[in-house]
């Protein structure tokens, strides 16, 4: 398939507390003798040749030059992260990735490229049975100004309080199709034990 990744920034957020994982940054958990940045690095880095960090990440410099972007909404979560990566890039879309899936797979991410660009919206959200991954999800620079006002002066500042705002499509998938981990995030210690042993 011939998708113009040149379009789309990668961003990969952080900043997550991580309070069940003892506080650490999700990116530099280890997976299989790895960490999830430079797992998540090695799917995106063929891909895309734009990949930033944003949130609130421990990472004090960039990685591999890979640019690290602050909230500019601090303490207001996935979507303060998202609007960093909007306002940083250059390019039409950012494709927004989670920093705590291990287990990315470059084959629905081209497909989810190609759905936006055949169905020009403003967001293209994946869909697994009743199930949507949010933070798995391309996002229009056209979107920018609403996700600003949201962060101003809205009370609910989830990433899914965008969607009633913004013209969204839902990119289906049958996951029996694909590695069924490849939505798999870490959360708890149970969650990276599993992952050891998976």
């Amino acid at each position: 398939m011939n998708i113009p990744f040149d379009d789309i920034t990668a961003a990969i957020l952080s900043g997550g507390k991580g309070k069940r994982l003892g506080g650490m940054d999700k990116l530099l958990l280890e997976v299989d003798g790895k960490t999830i940045l430079s797992r998540t690095l090695h799917v995106l880095q063929p891909l895309f040749k734009k990949i930033i960090i944003a949130g609130n990440s421990s990472l004090q410099k960039p990685v591999e030059e890979i640019a690290v972007v602050c909230d500019r909404f601090p303490g207001l979560g996935p979507l303060a992260g998202i609007d960093a990566a909007l306002s940083d890039s250059e390019t039409p879309y950012i494709f927004v990735f989670a920093g705590d899936m291990p287990w990315l797979s470059a084959d629905i991410i081209t497909r989810q490229v190609k759905f936006i660009y055949d169905n020009n919206c403003d967001i293209v959200v994946p869909r697994i049975g009743n199930m949507i991954e949010p933070l798995h999800s391309i996002f229009s620079k056209r979107v920018l100004p609403k996700i600003e006002e949201i962060l101003r002066t809205g009370e609910d500042h989830s990433v899914r309080s965008l969607f009633s705002k913004a013209d969204i499509r839902y990119f289906d998938i049958v996951l029996s199709d694909y590695d069924p981990r490849s939505f798999g995030n870490i959360n708890t210690p149970n969650d990276l034990k599993s992952a050891a042993n998976g």
